[in-house]
């Protein structure tokens, strides 16, 4: 008798994440659409040739993308990579996946370790009143 309750619960459950999928849908779908569509766009346009006045050409064209990793000298045509661009990558990249580590935990939960100075180490509590990251703390530890 107790499995044919488990197995109605079962089945229960399994409707229920499937009605809540089917409301959800409507909006993921217009989520998806918003988001990926712009980002659809910019990618085709970043393959096309820059026109003389401003706009693009709709000609297939890798120099966008070349110029983010080279520069050519205006002078001699000799290409160089560029280290500009490059930093301001690799500093995207970091702050994303600091983004991405700070947001996973949960704010009411976290202790905030940081070094203010050399000789000053402290641990200051960090509550959702008080969000401001000091910008030299490097760590924090999380409690579930």
């Amino acid at each position: 008798m107790a499995h044919d309750v488990s197995t109605l619960e079962r089945e229960q459950i399994r409707r229920q994440t499937l009605r809540n999928w089917l409301l959800s849908s409507p909006a993921l779908a217009l989520l998806v659409v918003a988001a990926a569509g712009p980002l659809f766009i910019v990618v085709v346009y970043s393959f096309l040739t820059a026109g003389s006045y401003g706009g693009v050409v709709w000609e297939l064209s890798y120099e966008g993308w070349f110029r983010v990793i080279f520069s050519r000298d205006i002078f001699d045509d000799t290409v160089s990579i560029s280290t500009a661009h490059i930093t301001i990558f690799w500093r995207s990249v970091q702050l994303s996946i600091d983004h991405i580590y700070m947001s996973d935990c949960r704010l009411s939960n976290c202790l905030l370790y940081c070094d203010a100075s050399e000789a000053n180490q402290k641990y200051m509590a960090f509550s959702d009143n008080n969000p401001v990251l000091d910008k030299f703390a490097y760590s924090y530890i999380c409690y579930s």
